[in-house]
């Protein structure tokens, strides 16, 4: 239907420019060359408009960019000099600083502590759908 519509607009049209006289076809012609000129010159300014913002926000991301690029590499540069000591210091046969050796009551501790965690049960409350280490359930309610 609305293809319909279109024809016959343009039928109209086409009609209304048969019964032109040739003044009113140069009125008519003069009008829309004015359209075109000033929508060309719309677009076209509208296209600067546009570029002399691409060219912002793209000096805007390269200064982004090489910042981010600065920050990267310093970051690989202390992550560098940090492998570098630790390997410095495993060939002293120093102990690296960033771990730590328990002795042996603290082994014996943490073991104990171990054992006691694996014995633990959790019971699953039919109820309210929760489970709580070491609770007695009783007639199915905690």
């Amino acid at each position: 239907m609305n293809n319909q519509n279109s024809s016959l607009d343009a039928q109209r049209k086409r009609k209304s420019k048969s019964y032109e006289t040739p003044d009113q076809q140069n009125e008519r012609l003069s009008r829309d060359r004015e359209r075109k000129h000033e929508k060309r010159t719309r677009l076209a300014d509208n296209s600067g408009r546009k570029r002399q913002r691409q060219e912002q926000e793209s000096n805007e991301t390269r200064q982004d960019n090489r910042q981010d690029q600065i920050s990267n590499r310093n970051e690989l540069d202390t992550i560098n000099r940090q492998q570098n000591n630790n390997i410095d210091l495993q060939r002293l046969g120093q102990p690296q600083s960033n771990t730590t050796t328990l002795d042996e009551l603290d082994r014996i501790v943490l073991r104990q502590f171990r054992v006691k965690m694996d014995k633990l049960k959790f019971n699953l409350c039919p109820l309210c759908n929760e489970s709580f280490p070491s609770i007695t359930i009783v007639k199915g309610e905690c």
